[in-house]
């Protein structure tokens, strides 16, 4: 896991579709990072509600765009 003060949360999906997007852009050379905020409140000793399904890919800040075209191709099947 990358710990960065200037990441930013470029997709949020659940246990499915978060992992094979950070991959995705890890593939197309983007440090990306994961962010599980329902394990991350289980290990805090408390649980978020609405966290189940909810995990971040975190990219930084001054690649959010490029990440989010990237995204969009992923999306669209180019």
């Amino acid at each position: 896991m990358i710990h960065h003060a200037n990441l930013v949360t470029a997709y949020i999906g659940t246990g499915v579709t978060a992992p094979l997007v950070h991959q995705y852009l890890l593939d197309h050379g983007f440090q990306a990072s994961l962010e599980d905020e329902f394990q991350n409140s289980i290990h805090a000793g408390w649980v978020s509600p609405g966290s189940r399904d909810k995990i971040k890919v975190l990219v930084f800040e001054d690649e959010l765009n490029n990440a989010i075209h990237a995204l969009k191709d992923f999306f669209s099947g180019q």
